[in-house]
C-alpha cells in the first residue's frame, strides 16, 4: 500500500458517494450501510483502481457508468450477487477487502483521490513463477510429445505409402522419421 487511510475518512467518503450516486444494483447500497456499521471491516477496506484476481475485490458500478453493475470476486470464484457478496463479508471479517469503483467524475474527484489507495497486490506462493528447472523438464517433456506425436502420423503415412506404392513419399517420409530419431539421441 503506499498510504494508509483512515477509517474515518473511508466513512466520510462513503456517506458521500452514497449521496451522490444511485447503483445499478440497488442491494449495493445495503452492503455499503453495513461496511459503515462494522468499523473491523471498514478497516481492512481499501478503494483502488484495480482488480487482482487474488484477492477479495468488489466492483461496482454506478448508473451513470457504462461497466459491469457489480461483480464480486474471493479467490477464484467470480458472483454477480450483491447478496452472496455480503454473506462473505460477514462470513469473513478478518479479509481485506479491495472495492472498484466505477462513477462519472471519478478521475476529477477529490473525494475518491482522498480515499484511493494504490497497491501492489500480494502474491501468494501458488501464483509465483515457477522454479526455472521445472519450466526446462517442462518444455523437455512437451517436447519430447510432440516428436512422438510426429513420429506415430509418420508411421501411418509410411503405411499408406507402402499400401499405395507411392515410393517418393515413401522415401521423403521415412527420411524425415530417421532424422526426428536422431535428434532424440
Amino acid at each position: 500500500m503506499s498510504k494508509w487511510v483512515p477509517t474515518s475518512e473511508k466513512r466520510k467518503f462513503i456517506r458521500w458517494f452514497l449521496n451522490q450516486y444511485r447503483f445499478k444494483k440497488a442491494e449495493v447500497k445495503k452492503l455499503f450501510e453495513y461496511l459503515l456499521s462494522h468499523d473491523q471491516l471498514l478497516e481492512r477496506v481499501h478503494f483502488t483502481d484495480k482488480v487482482h484476481p487474488s484477492n477479495r475485490t468488489i466492483v461496482i458500478s454506478t448508473v451513470c457508468s457504462e461497466t459491469v453493475p457489480f461483480e464480486y470476486r474471493r479467490n477464484a470464484k467470480v458472483t454477480m450477487s450483491p447478496d452472496e457478496a455480503f454473506q462473505d463479508l460477514r462470513n469473513h471479517t478478518k479479509e481485506r477487502i479491495y472495492i472498484v469503483l466505477h462513477f462519472r467524475g471519478k478521475p476529477f474527484s477529490h473525494q475518491y483521490s482522498a480515499v484511493r489507495e494504490q497497491f501492489k497486490p500480494e502474491i501468494r506462493e501458488e501464483e509465483q513463477e515457477p522454479p526455472i528447472l521445472l519450466q526446462i523438464l517442462a518444455e523437455i517433456y512437451l517436447d519430447h510429445q510432440v516428436q512422438e506425436h510426429r513420429l506415430a502420423e509418420l508411421d501411418k503415412e509410411i503405411d499408406r505409402c507402402l499400401e499405395t506404392g507411392d515410393k517418393d513419399l515413401f522415401l521423403r517420409l521415412t527420411e524425415e522419421r530417421k532424422r526426428l530419431l536422431s535428434l532424440s539421441s
